[in-house]
């Protein structure tokens, strides 16, 4: 005989949300289960609840669920009947999609269990008796709903996440008066890291992305850790192309919709045929820009007129060519908490909203050789170095000098003498490269301030992998400032 389920509360199914008809033809039946579920959960937040008669969950995962816990709750007395739910540290064994995974039982029976369904898969274990289950959850999009069902959940006891439209971003319960609460944001996201660094806990509130769950795991190094793709940690880009966007309020989608639709009518305009310019791009035939310097800035105008202070958006700070004011005003619009990055404060833009690096390469540690030889490829490439020597130094990135003048002029200890290679590039032209490491330990003395995590080969291999999922073709554009680091005075 198939089990029998009853809810409650709000629902998101895709672009409707709403609350169901029980709240309003069964108010009171709503309030009995609400009140058990605040007794039981003091503090957790439930915008719906189940209740679930003799029901067996097979193996699944509430991806479409607010990221809050599930709250479970037995009415009934039966045996066994456990929740397993994936768990690396677990050592009850499950299938999931064909593959053994670890996990751990949930002893509901026993009492009241939380359980993170939006981000483990898990299912109903086997049981004997009636198996009665209260389940409490949080759906999607709670803050847009109309201010009549918001105070409907509120009165039939529900308690409801934060929202900027709630008492200051507090949660609020039944007689308003707050007498449990929410956290004011999600726990905090533990980026794993190598033996050779410390283990970081990163203060990143996720909802600030506006995405539903946590960030893309790069399954491509020997610990999974989070996806970097080089855009911040609220880059849309780190999550599921189903999951971008999934928590954004009604005004910054409106607003991410009047950006697209500017650049979408630009593209149209200028690009006749989308289709060849994609090959074109893909394949390399395409060697400059399709959109001329008039087009850009017609596009820049429309944009700006869409922010609260057009004049200031199309300022361009002085010795870089990004429209940084424009920006910050645009990620401002759409909640994007570090705005401020881009063009506030003395040091803007200089540390970004990237993750702190945790991991370091190891360095070898052998002792001085004050008389390093050359590495082979050096010799090989005498010619070319020299020549590469005298432009640079006609470009005062390189001091003509000996020995012993360098000691006179920049101390005893302070010269090093380092082995030389060479790597000749795609073109012809050699690059030489300096062995600051082996025998002189000048990089091992290096201690670089800003620790930013930047996307590796790793992560290029993750989004690659993830093409088939996304439906998308994926393009890297690629920038690089010729010898950035020896023009730096």
């Amino acid at each position: 005989m198939p089990g029998k389920a009853f809810f409650a509360g709000a629902f998101c199914k895709g672009p409707f949300f709403g609350l169901r008809q029980s709240c309003r033809n069964f108010p009171m039946v709503v309030q009995c289960f609400t009140c058990l579920l605040r007794q039981a959960f003091p503090g957790q937040v439930f915008s719906s609840f189940a209740i679930f008669d003799n029901v067996a969950a097979s193996m699944h995962k509430d991806s479409r669920n607010a990221p809050h816990p599930n709250l479970l709750l037995a009415l009934s007395k039966f045996q066994h009947g456990e929740v397993w739910h994936e768990c690396s540290t677990g050592t009850v064994v499950r299938e999931v999609r064909g593959i053994a995974r670890n996990g751990c039982l949930l002893p509901v029976a026993d009492g009241p269990q939380v359980l993170p369904a939006h981000e483990v898969f898990h299912q109903t274990e086997p049981w004997t008796g009636d198996r009665l289950m209260l389940i409490g959850f949080t759906t999607q999009r709670t803050n847009e709903l109309p201010p009549a069902d918001h105070g409907l959940l509120l009165s039939l006891g529900f308690v409801l996440p934060s929202s900027p439209a709630l008492k200051k971003g507090r949660a609020v319960a039944i007689d308003g008066k707050d007498p449990q609460t929410a956290p004011e944001q999600e726990p905090a996201i533990e980026v794993p890291s190598s033996d050779e660094g410390e283990d970081k806990v990163e203060d990143f509130d996720a909802s600030t992305s506006r995405c539903r769950g946590p960030a893309i795991k790069c399954r491509h190094t020997k610990e999974w850790r989070e996806l970097v793709d080089g855009f911040g940690l609220c880059s849309p880009g780190r999550w599921r192309p189903l999951a971008r966007d999934a928590r954004a309020s009604s005004s910054e989608w409106e607003h991410a919709e009047k950006l697209r639709g500017v650049l979408l009518e630009e593209v149209r305009t200028t690009i006749k045929d989308p289709r060849a310019a994609a090959y074109a791009l893909a394949t390399g035939r395409m060697k400059a820009s399709p959109f001329g310097q008039e087009v850009v800035q017609r596009v820049r105008t429309k944009l700006a007129n869409l922010l609260p202070d057009p004049e200031a958006a199309l300022r361009m700070p002085p010795g870089q060519p990004f429209m940084l004011h424009l920006l910050s005003q645009s990620l401002e619009v759409l909640g994007d908490p570090d705005f401020r990055i881009l063009d506030h404060g003395t040091e803007s833009f200089a540390e970004g909203v990237f993750s702190q690096r945790t991991t370091f390469r190891k360095l070898d540690e052998s002792e001085y050789d004050p008389s390093m030889l050359n590495y082979r490829s050096a010799e090989l490439n005498a010619e070319q170095l020299e020549a590469k020597f005298r432009e640079d130094e006609s470009a005062g990135l390189m001091l003509c000098t000996t020995e012993a003048e360098a000691k006179r002029t920049y101390g005893e200890d302070a010269v090093l003498i380092a082995a030389m290679g060479a790597v000749t590039k795609a073109n012809g032209d050699v690059r030489p490269l300096h062995d600051g490491t082996h025998g002189i330990n000048l990089n091992n003395k290096i201690r670089i301030l800003d620790k930013l995590q930047v996307p590796g080969p790793e992560d290029l291999q993750e989004v690659a992998s993830r093409v088939k999922e996304s439906k998308e073709a994926p393009f890297a554009l690629c920038a690089d400032i010729k010898q950035a680091h020896r023009n730096v005075k």
